[in-house]
């Protein structure tokens, strides 16, 4: 029935199937939802509904390039975090030019 709604049917059909007060709720709310993307312009409920009816896509992702892992002791890795802070500290206390500095309550 779903297949027949989505591909099938006139927009005057789907309208008649929200009408139809013998038709399953699931087929109403089809209905309206691709009438509401027609009369939009979109494929947006379309889209959701076949990724639920179907399943996604299968996607694929190429990756290229390196990757360069580093081994960092606790020390360095505290170091690292205090450097950050004491930047980010800094930046709260000098505001860039032409910002109005504004005091945040933490």
């Amino acid at each position: 029935m779903i297949r027949n709604v989505l591909f099938g049917y006139t927009e005057e059909k789907l309208r008649a199937l929200e009408d139809d007060p013998k038709k399953p709720m699931i087929i109403k709310v089809f209905a309206r939802a691709f009438r509401r993307d027609l009369k939009n312009g979109s494929l947006t409920n379309f889209t959701i509904f076949m990724t639920w009816a179907y399943g996604a896509p299968k996607t694929e992702i190429a990756i290229t390039g390196g990757l360069e892992i580093t081994t960092v002791s606790p020390e360095q890795r505290r170091a690292r975090i205090d450097e950050l802070l004491d930047a980010l500290e800094f930046a709260k206390q000098a505001p860039a030019e032409g910002v109005v500095k504004v005091d945040v309550q933490e």
